[in-house]
């Protein structure tokens, strides 16, 4: 009897232990899972995967413990892989900020005494930019320009011979100039929009800054790492870098402020001396009938073809092929209605009419027209009244 009720125990528990989903139901389906059912069966035709790895990666997703080859690139201090930056979060000055171009360009400052430039190829250059009430200045790479902010004169400086040469033909535009020489400091600002950390209290020389810096890494031989320091007071970028591995390839782009002070003294110790130089004026050259400088005291010559025309400042000189002697000579008396006076012409050894007016102001016209080869030239002086006399007198 013991024996009966012994074998009956072990028939319930087997019935107890076996596979939750076979229930009552004699019919149960395994369902395998890595090869194994719940119930405890295993899978006649499971295969164990084995992990193929490429590029450090299984096609499973699982990664190569033992790769080496694998660059960790953070993003907000974690990695695709799953590894985290064990420097995130460890400076509690730190917190994320994000700037774009704009806010840091209006950082740059327009007040500059001395700039130090550090070029890619690890040479470096001087660069000053000042102004006063009157004049703004800069000097790059022994290209020294003097605005005159009030006549909007804009002039070349020639140190060695003590010149200053105005050029016609630039125009000032006060913003558009301070913007050219800010992205000349920062020649990779469009790189700027974005996040950045942010880290107080660093010292750039007697400046004490926040430093705004991010880093895109790649790999080993391409990353990008992008500093700029700016004042707590000012609100002035005093400092500014930027570093490049492309290929293998490294290039920096850097500056930082020397000096930077609005003391008058230093700013005029730059500008006065060039006050002081002889005034040159550069010509200005023209490929069509121009429209500024001497000639626009006169109308357009209406017939020809047009050479050139160049303006010195006190004189000019206009130049215009392919024409004829009955036109130069209508367009001689038409000067009368522009201010001039009749005027004395003929005709001299060479075959040439030669023609002279000048109006009320001592600006003298003199029109030679040779018909040989059916060239005009048209003479504008800036004059006395005693070196016109000579001239009409030669006639």
């Amino acid at each position: 009897m013991k024996k009966i009720l012994i074998i009956m125990l072990i028939v319930l528990l087997f019935g107890v232990s076996s596979c939750k989903n076979r229930g009552n139901d004699n019919n149960h389906e395994h369902e395998f899972i890595d090869g194994k059912c719940e119930c405890g069966e295993t899978d006649p035709n499971y295969t164990e995967h084995i992990h193929t790895y490429v590029d450090g990666k299984c096609s499973c997703g699982e990664l190569d413990p033992n790769n080496t080859s694998h660059t960790h690139t953070y993003v907000d201090g974690k990695c695709e892989c799953g590894e985290t930056d064990p420097n995130f979060g460890n400076n509690t000055n730190v917190e994320y900020t994000f700037i774009d171009k704009e806010e840091i360009k209006k950082a740059f400052v327009i007040y500059t005494a001395k700039v130090n430039l550090q070029n890619a190829d690890g040479s470096s250059n001087s660069f000053v930019m000042c102004e006063n009430n009157k004049y703004f200045y800069y000097n790059f790479k022994n290209s020294e320009i003097l605005i005159d902010k009030e006549n909007e004169d804009i002039y070349t400086i020639d140190n060695e011979l003590k010149v200053k040469t105005l050029d016609q033909q630039l125009t000032f535009d006060e913003d558009a100039n301070k913007n050219v020489l800010i992205d000349l400091l920062a020649g990779h600002i469009d790189n700027v929009d974005g996040k950045y950390t942010k880290v107080e209290n660093q010292q750039v020389g007697s400046y004490e800054c926040d430093l705004y810096e991010k880093s895109i890494k790649i790999d080993v031989k391409n990353y990008a790492k992008y500093q700029y320091y700016v004042d707590k007071i000012t609100g002035y970028c005093v400092k500014a870098h930027l570093e490049t591995v492309i290929s293998g390839t490294k290039s920096i782009s850097s500056w930082e402020f020397i000096e930077l002070s609005f003391e008058e003294n230093l700013v005029n110790s730059f500008i006065n001396p060039f006050l002081y130089y002889e005034t040159e004026i550069a010509p200005l050259e023209f490929n069509k009938w121009p429209d500024m400088g001497l000639a626009v005291l006169l109308p357009k010559y209406p017939s020809g073809k047009f050479s050139f025309a160049i303006d010195y400042g006190d004189s000019a000189l206009i130049s215009i092929e392919d024409t004829r002697l009955n036109h130069v000579k209508d367009y001689a008396n038409d000067l009368q209605n522009y201010g001039f006076v009749e005027g004395k012409s003929a005709t001299n050894e060479a075959s040439q009419y030669v023609f002279i007016t000048y109006n009320s102001d001592n600006i003298m016209v003199k029109i030679i027209f040779s018909s040989t080869v059916a060239n005009l030239t048209i003479q504008i002086t800036k004059s006395t009244p005693e070196e016109i006399n000579k001239e009409l007198s030669k006639l």
